[in-house]
């Protein structure tokens, strides 16, 4: 198999692949086989040398939303691996960690949190989740 049927033959099961340095990001992971992962190690600069003409990145014309300044590619913002335009300004708020917005929270919110989880929401059960330990301490 070639790197552009193994990329169509992902594509057509609806997987998304994304170059990301010398990584691929793809999703959603249950859809990709053993197989699949086998052509991807080994297809891998292949791989990366036709998404990464294909995601092209094009600078955008408009200015930041909040500050009207023009705006930069900004690598590793908001995590490791992540990359996004932001103005200079905004690339410098840094990104509040999951412990510290919990910790921001009111009463009623962590209980909405709460009730959202025991509901079986899954963004409240993976915080909850991320946050087990922590939370006793902040409660």
């Amino acid at each position: 198999m070639t790197a552009v049927e193994l990329i169509a033959s992902l594509k057509a099961r609806g997987v998304e692949l994304v170059p990301m340095g010398d990584r691929l990001r793809f999703r959603p992971a249950r859809v990709v086989t053993a197989a699949d992962l086998a052509a991807m190690r080994r297809l891998k600069p292949a791989l990366i040398a036709l998404l990464e003409a294909e995601f092209e990145v094009k600078v955008p014309d408009d200015p930041c939303g909040l500050r009207g300044s023009p705006l930069a590619w900004v690598t590793d913002w908001p995590a490791p691996s992540n990359a996004c335009w932001l103005c200079p300004t905004c690339a410098a708020w840094p990104v509040p960690a999951l412990v510290e917005v919990f910790a921001s929270l009111t009463s009623n919110e962590r209980r909405r949190l709460d009730t959202e989880a025991a509901l079986g929401d899954k963004l409240a059960l993976a915080v909850l989740r991320d946050l087990r330990g922590v939370r006793r301490a902040a409660v």
